[in-house]
């Protein structure tokens, strides 16, 4: 049998009529597939489209000619998954899930499918701030304990960190750093030119008056605004700054 097709919905025409049906009957050396394809029939004579929505080849080949959906009632895509998924052998798999990436993990109950390897996870936490809303990289241990939750994280303002979650530098690490060489500082003398001395300097600095004090709660302390100090009423080049971040 070449083909099935639905019943005739009058006496000799079909129109929008679904046929599977094997496109290679003459060439038993030829490839074959079978195909689930949309046609218009009149007096049985196939007029359907040339990309059949579903095919399977000879060889095993399954085609799709339109978008798939998986759990999905209106695909738009290619392919459409509404559920979480797996990808690879046993040795290294990729699981995914909303806003989860699992390296050798399974991010819907944390399985560690490889328990002689460590496991790895792209986390996204959404935010309604910049600051609030990031992705990290989670790091787990074989028996599928968590050794940190933010080895690296970046933020929807760009501001990354390493080994916690913060908002308040465009690079802070939580512990010891090290380098292959010396750490770039903006206002190091190397970095300058037309150094010139300041006289009077030693005068200046005895100026300056220094305090005890306690910090306001954070509400008050209007971060962000432009804290002068007493020194802007020397020379300018002496005019210093409260900064946005408290130092």
């Amino acid at each position: 049998m070449r083909s099935i097709r639905p019943l005739r919905t009058t006496a000799n025409s079909i129109t929008g009529g679904w046929e599977l049906t094997n496109t290679n009957t003459t060439d038993p050396s030829g490839p074959h597939s079978l195909d689930f394809a949309l046609n218009g029939l009149t007096g049985m004579t196939g007029t359907g489209r040339a990309d059949a929505p579903f095919s399977i080849t000879k060889s095993g080949v399954t085609r799709f000619g339109g978008a798939v959906g998986i759990l999905s009632s209106a695909p738009t895509d290619a392919l459409d998954v509404m559920a979480p998924v797996v990808f690879g052998d046993a040795t290294e798999r990729l699981s995914l899930n909303t806003g989860s990436i699992g390296f050798n993990r399974k991010v819907a109950n944390g399985q560690i499918y490889n328990t002689s390897y460590f496991a790895y996870q792209f986390q996204h936490t959404d935010g309604t701030t910049a600051t609030g809303d990031f992705l990290s990289l989670q790091v787990y241990a074989p028996s599928g304990a968590n050794v940190t939750g933010a080895a690296i994280v970046i933020n929807g303002a760009g501001q990354v960190s390493v080994d916690t979650v913060q908002s308040s530098y465009a690079f802070y690490v939580n512990g010891s750093a090290a380098g292959t060489t010396g750490w770039t500082n903006a206002s190091d003398v190397r970095l300058k030119t037309d150094i010139t001395e300041i006289t009077g300097a030693l005068d200046l600095v005895q100026r300056l008056r220094g305090v005890r004090f306690h910090w306001r709660a954070p509400k008050d302390r209007g971060v962000g605004r432009n804290l002068t100090l007493p020194l802007e009423r020397r020379p300018t080049r002496w005019k210093l700054s409260g900064r946005s971040d408290g130092a």
